[in-house]
């Protein structure tokens, strides 16, 4: 059975919505040379863009987008599954949104991806700051998880996960990161595997597949970084980085 690695992308290879680091880039082609590496987010394939370089997305065998439900390799879009939600999805949504007591909206609340309804209280355009303090206020509030929750409440064919600092990610059900687990051998490094997190799925999936499989949970790309230079030192080989 084949290793590969499989890499969650916000908070686990570079910051929320941020660029990647100069260190982990030269990590991600090195480790590429020696096994197949996928990155597997719910943000778009031009989000990601903004985020990874170009050298590092094209040395790898490929990118799952939109929570898994589209698969890109280089510029070659080798599947996509698209979903048309129901007006009463996206305008229920759009309650919760606007019930919420959070002061700052920034627009672009909710976005309609491959597969994927994306909802944000703060909204899209918010900036780090904005992000930052929002995560905090859904940190003591438990607002994202309680709108998610409300959401498969109304809609049991539909399930949502918090995902990134400030989102929520509605499928419909099974349309999720689990769905990339094939009969292969898989580490998978997320940084949202808590109750309600978009990496849940994945790494339930994982479990439930066999025990072949490894999940580690990462708090930031540091830590990301550390565990690939520490399981694969011979391959990466790394010397000084700035």
């Amino acid at each position: 059975m084949r290793e590969v690695l499989v890499l969650d992308v916000d908070g686990t290879l570079t910051p929320p919505r941020g660029r990647m680091a100069d260190a982990m880039a030269h990590c991600l082609r090195r480790l590429s040379g020696m096994r197949p590496v996928f990155l597997v987010t719910g943000s778009d394939i031009a989000k990601l863009r903004q985020q990874v370089p170009r050298e590092v997305l094209d040395c790898m065998r490929g990118q799952f987008v939109c929570s898994g439900n589209e698969l890109w390799a280089g510029d070659k879009l080798v599947y996509s599954m698209s979903h048309s939600f129901p007006d009463a999805v996206i305008d229920f949504a759009h309650e919760l949104l606007a019930a919420s007591s959070y002061p700052i909206r920034t627009g672009c609340h909710v976005e309609e991806r491959t597969g994927t309804l994306n909802l944000s209280v703060v909204g899209r355009n918010a900036d780090l700051a904005q992000r930052r303090a929002y995560l905090q206020h859904d940190r003591q509030s438990g607002e994202r998880l309680a709108i998610a929750r409300a959401i498969e409440a109304r809609f049991p064919d539909y399930e949502a996960h918090c995902g990134g600092q400030i989102s929520v990610d509605v499928a419909a059900r099974g349309w999720n990161k689990g769905r990339v687990v094939a009969e292969i051998r898989m580490h998978f490094f997320g940084d949202n595997l808590c109750e309600g997190g978009n990496d849940r799925p994945f790494a339930r999936a994982l479990a439930s597949d066999g025990p072949q499989h490894r999940v580690h949970a990462v708090s930031d790309w540091r830590e990301t970084l550390a565990i690939l230079d520490a399981a694969y030192p011979q391959e990466l080989v790394r010397g000084e980085v700035a």
